[in-house]
Parts: C-alpha cells; sequence; structure tokens
C-alpha cells in the first residue's frame, strides 16, 4: 500500500496493532481509487463544507501543506503538526527490504479529513502542473495505526474512541449498527438519501456518477436524528420526540426506537419525514395551522 516504517507491532491474543509511517500521497492514491467506500466503516465523512471544520481542520493543515510544498520546511515536520489515520484491515504484511505495507481490505476508521483534505490540495497543485511542489508533498508521511484480526463490535469500538477528538454528536456512534446501515440502502433503492455518517451528503452528492443513485432525492436527505424523532413520534414516545438526542444516549434507549424491522418500511419513512419537515417549516415560519 505504503512506503513505511514499522517501529512497533502490539499483539492481542490474534489481534494486532501495527504502527508505521505511510505517505500521504499513499493515501490520497488509494480514496482516488476506492473513493468514499474506504471511509465506510468511519464515523463521518469529509466535513470540508463545514466551516466550523475548515476553520479548525482544513486550514490549519492546508497551512502546513503551503510550506512544506514551498519548501519552507521539511515534510519531515507534518506528523509533529497533525494526527495521523487508523486503518482496519483483514490482514496486514511488510517487506522490510522493500519498504512496504501490504494491507488486505484496507478501510480508515480514523483521518477522513486528513486525507480528503490532502486529497483537494493534491488536485491544485496538479491543476497547476507545479510538479516540484508535487515532488515535496510525494515525501509527506503520516503515521498509521493498523488495526488486523478485530471482530465487528470490537472495531466499531475501536472507531468511536479514535474518533473523539474531534467533536461528536452521540448519534454518530451508531452510524455503523446494522440497522442503520440497512436503512441507507432501503432509501438508496428508492432514489433517497439516508445520512447515517456526517458529511456524507456533500461528499456523495458532488460526484454526478454517485448522485444519479439518489433521483428521488431532491437537494435534501433524512437525518438519522429527525428520523428518530419522527419514529419516537409514531409510537407517542413524547419525551423521546421532545429530546432526540437522548435517544442516542446508551444501546437500550437506541435499540427501542430504531428496531431491526424498520429498513422494511423505506417509503413510510420518507413520507413520514416530509410531513414532519413541512409541519416544522410552518412552525417555524409562523404558517400556523387553521
Amino acid at each position: 500500500m505504503a512506503p513505511n516504517i514499522r517501529p512497533t507491532t502490539g499483539a492481542y491474543f490474534n489481534k494486532f496493532l501495527d504502527v508505521a509511517f505511510v505517505t500521504l500521497f499513499s493515501l490520497v492514491e488509494l480514496y482516488r481509487q476506492r473513493g468514499d467506500v474506504l471511509f465506510d466503516k468511519n464515523v463521518r465523512l469529509s466535513l470540508m463544507h463545514n466551516k466550523e471544520a475548515r476553520d479548525r481542520l482544513v486550514s490549519p493543515m492546508e497551512e502546513t501543506l503551503d510550506q512544506i510544498t514551498q519548501g519552507k520546511k521539511s515534510p519531515a515536520i507534518f506528523p509533529f503538526y497533525h494526527i495521523g489515520v487508523t486503518i482496519s484491515a483483514a490482514s496486514s504484511s511488510a517487506k522490510e527490504e522493500d519498504a512496504y505495507l501490504n494491507l488486505e481490505a484496507p478501510s480508515i476508521i480514523n483521518g477522513c479529513q486528513t486525507i480528503t483534505i490532502a486529497n483537494e490540495y493534491l488536485r491544485r497543485l496538479e491543476r497547476n502542473k507545479d510538479e516540484e511542489a508535487q515532488e515535496r508533498f510525494r515525501d509527506i508521511k503520516v503515521v498509521a495505526k493498523v488495526v488486523v484480526g478485530t471482530t465487528t463490535d470490537e472495531l466499531k469500538e475501536i472507531t468511536n474512541s479514535n474518533n473523539r477528538q474531534n467533536p461528536i454528536d452521540n448519534w454518530q456512534l451508531f452510524s455503523n449498527e446494522p440497522v442503520h446501515i440497512e436503512i441507507e440502502a432501503a432509501l438508496k433503492d428508492i432514489g433517497v438519501f439516508y445520512e447515517r455518517q456526517k458529511g456524507k451528503f456533500d461528499s456523495i452528492l458532488k460526484n454526478p456518477d454517485s448522485a444519479k443513485h439518489y433521483w428521488a432525492t431532491n437537494g435534501t436527505y433524512i437525518r438519522v436524528v429527525d428520523l428518530a424523532q419522527v419514529i419516537a413520534l409514531s409510537r407517542s414516545s413524547l419525551q423521546s420526540a421532545a429530546k432526540p438526542s437522548e435517544i442516542f444516549t446508551n444501546r437500550e434507549t437506541h435499540d427501542k426506537i430504531f428496531e431491526k424491522t424498520i429498513s422494511r418500511y423505506p417509503r413510510d419513512m420518507v413520507f413520514v419525514s416530509n410531513i414532519f419537515r413541512a409541519m416544522k417549516n410552518a412552525i417555524q415560519n409562523n404558517h400556523y395551522f387553521q
């Protein structure tokens, strides 16, 4: 996958944690090959279009990249300034003689922002045909933790733990639960977008090839918290409907709302979500019902 240094390996029974340096360029190449599916096990996708995220993440990283690609700082400084990535893989092997790390079925569970920001930055260098800057970019390395051999439940907990350094809403901790993946697929079948991962709507819809699968979305989507509120209302659970964020406090309260059968009714979800949205808009705009 990428040139690396492999300073240490930790093992716990049949589970392994490899720590390596990988080039930022190789991660961008991997993203370009696999697209957003590379982040499918993460709790969020790119937040580049979010103003708060741009101020907190994008601008500082781009400033570092500017200094490196302009020759003002060494590429070696990058991992000192920026958090690395965490990668899950079915298996991992390294060849010391050629310094390559080979991963089977890699998935980024932390570091989505680093890779997407780097991808956009590199595209600008490519458009400007700045070969010297591109060469400096290729020398940048990041610290990568490679998680191998975990169960699905363990990986979800690892993913959640690795994403706590950035502000995160409780609902995002449930984004990889089977019920939400099934809802996402069921709604996609009828052309509607379900944003189970924060930032996914903006990331997917900007790509025409991906956007065509959501022909009935009409520039909007169903949010996880909104759907939770609608389901709570339909079951007369007024307390949960009044404070939908509390639905995601723990697994018990979550599972009471998001039962396994929910994904069987995608058209019902769309219908009640549209009514709910219309009612909220009417109230907010003082269009009271007569």
